[in-house]
């Protein structure tokens, strides 16, 4: 895999899984996602391998712009209307969607089931559990030092 597109990369959620990723996997490109490139480009400037990329939900279609595609869309914000989910179902695009309560998910995989996916498509629900337990995996036993290394904005007001 050499990008990932995160949306919603720069929020809390989303800066530190970007964190996490050009920790872990330095070798791939990171596009941060949203609507507000400045705030994307705040958060790209301080990783390796990343950069900002407007993408807005609210679009018809938000991976039309994209000349590109990248190879995963990791979902951190609230695909309300589906649409990104649609448009990388219709582009064969890998696609993670952490935000997703169970009716969502749900409704999701009604429409992937009529659109049946070309790359494979994760939906889950538990963002707010998954951040402080992938956190403590990346630091066991209470290491805080490690933990903040790798969450540096974790429990920060300046993230």
């Amino acid at each position: 895999m050499s990008s990932i597109l995160i949306v919603g990369g720069y929020g809390v959620v989303g800066h530190q899984a970007a964190h996490l990723l050009a920790t872990r996997q330095p070798q791939v490109e990171l596009l941060i996602g949203g609507r507000d490139p400045c705030k994307a480009a705040a958060v790209a400037d301080a990783l390796p391998r990343a950069a900002p990329a407007r993408i807005d939900l609210d679009a018809e279609d938000p991976l039309a712009a994209f000349g590109t595609m990248p190879d995963l869309v990791l979902t951190v914000a609230n695909d309300t209307h589906d649409r990104l989910l649609r448009s990388a179902l219709q582009r064969g695009v890998a696609l993670g969607d952490i935000t997703r309560w169970t009716a969502r998910v749900q409704d999701a995989l009604a429409w992937a089931a009529a659109v049946p996916p070309r790359a494979p498509l994760v939906l889950a629900s538990s963002w707010m559990a998954a951040v402080p337990a992938t956190r403590d995996a990346v630091a066991p036993n209470g290491a805080e030092a490690a933990a903040k290394e790798a969450w540096p904005c974790m429990g920060s007001q300046s993230c």
